[in-house]
């Protein structure tokens, strides 16, 4: 969630919360950087967007400030994506497998839905149905 102050400056602005958030994720890319905060005080005035800022660790930059060390999502998410969107990640996985040593890597986990506040929760899409559940796509905005 972007921060209270740019968040308040964003809705006195007419900025959207997503330009908001964005504008967030790139200042925390330059103070990555070593950019002094008397810097990113004057940037936070101006525009700033993320396509201003190269990440050498997109990975990284997406995580952003959580303590998580892993990515887990749904196998249905996946299979709802259309099919180039699936042959891309695949690809890229066996990229990743082709290309980094996992010898002694666990390849089995357990992941467990949890709310906020960490307590176990229903997982919907636990049951795949063999491959056979969709989540429905959104409704592209009417402009």
């Amino acid at each position: 969630m972007c921060s209270a102050i740019f968040l308040n400056h964003a809705r006195a602005s007419g900025v959207t919360e997503e330009r908001c958030l964005d504008t967030v994720r790139a200042m925390y890319l330059l103070r990555r950087r070593g950019v002094p905060h008397r810097v990113l005080a004057k940037k936070a005035n101006s525009s700033i967007s993320p396509d201003d800022v190269h990440d050498p660790e997109p990975i990284h930059a997406w995580f952003e400030l959580s303590y998580s060390s892993y990515f887990a999502v749904q196998r249905t998410v996946l299979q709802s994506m259309p099919t180039d969107w699936q042959r891309l990640f695949v690809e890229l996985l066996e990229a990743a497998a082709r290309t980094l040593d996992l010898t002694g890597v666990p390849t089995n986990f357990r992941v467990w839905a949890v709310d906020e506040g960490g307590k176990f929760i229903r997982d919907p899409f636990k049951d795949y149905e063999r491959g056979r559940r969709r989540i429905p796509r959104k409704e592209p905005p009417r402009g």
